[in-house]
């Protein structure tokens, strides 16, 4: 199988995934290039499906990306085993495959001087930082209180030799300052369908958006509204799809919006909204990567408002 090439951009991306990003998007990029990504696993914790992070990984190509268990969006990228992926930064070949690992030197000449690390002797790994980009180099045992001079052809305080090669390359939004706490999820991209958005539902009326600036909350979608009303809140749906008829409800018809994690479901005489599914998502759940977490509260009508 030919090696994937994959450009590097540090804090933002590594080729198709781009921190930020729902795991509805990215499992519907993997289907659709299965040919390339043939194998695909999938873990989470059972018991702490809100509090661990889903983790998606792909070994033949010795990835691995961790997904925030709340808003289910990429947070952090590691490239586990460079050899069998290509990378590439500003257009040229950074690191991959088994003739160019990511060693110490290459990638301190790759991506330039960096900030000063306070590194823990007693700690098994050296960390090189950039802003969004972390690599962590393997330090032996019996070498963890050497300090090299630059007569050993790399920067004073480097306690591994230039040709160890690191054992993760870590993708994460933030300043270099922000390694540590680079399990911090970002923001979704700038313009992304239901960003860090929050909806309230009041049973028997609708979904709401939260307040705004002057203490109004807006209706999103309504109970009884019109496809014209869904469509000029919501946009066009994403997917179109004929309910099964109901006994006692007649036929319907479904506008799905799997970015916002809501379908709408109209009666097709009254073409008027009856019904609206908010999905959860929840990874083992029948539709966990079909649609996007959504992020919703209930709330009692008088309440709300």
């Amino acid at each position: 199988m030919a090696l994937l090439t994959h450009e590097l951009v540090p804090g933002r991306s590594l080729g198709p995934f781009v921190l930020g990003d729902s795991i509805t998007h990215t499992m519907a990029y993997l289907q659709q290039h299965r040919k390339s990504y043939r194998r695909v696993e999938v873990q989470y914790e059972p018991q702490a499906l809100l509090s661990r992070d889903i983790l998606v990984t792909l070994p033949e190509h010795g990835l691995r990306l961790a997904f925030e268990p709340l808003t289910q969006r990429l947070r952090l990228l590691e490239i586990l085993d460079s050899s069998h992926l290509l990378v590439t930064y500003q257009k040229a070949r950074a690191f991959g495959g088994m003739a160019h690992p990511p060693c110490l030197g290459g990638m301190y000449d790759t991506f330039g001087p960096t900030y000063p690390v306070e590194w823990d002797p007693a700690s098994a790994s050296f960390p090189l930082l950039y802003p969004g980009l972390l690599l962590l180099f393997p330090v032996p045992p019996c070498d963890k209180a050497m300090s090299l001079t630059p007569g050993n052809d790399a920067p004073q305080g480097f306690p591994v030799p230039p040709t160890t090669q690191a054992s993760r390359v870590c993708l994460f939004t933030g300043a270099a300052r922000d390694a540590a706490a680079a399990l911090a999820s970002p923001p979704p991209p700038r313009g992304h369908p239901g960003a860090a958005r929050v909806l309230h539902a009041v049973p028997g009326r609708g979904v709401y958006s939260e307040a705004g600036p002057g203490g109004a909350n807006s209706a999103c979608v309504e109970l009884g509204d019109s496809p014209q009303d869904v469509v000029t809140r919501l946009g066009p749906p994403t997917f179109t799809s004929a309910a099964a008829e109901q006994r006692g409800l007649g036929a319907r018809y479904v506008y799905m919006y799997p970015d916002l994690g809501m379908d709408v479901v109209m009666g097709a005489r009254t073409h008027a909204v009856e019904k609206l599914v908010l999905h959860a998502s929840m990874p083992g759940s029948a539709g966990f990567g079909l649609a996007s977490r959504c992020s919703f509260r209930w709330a009692r009508g008088a309440a709300f408002w």
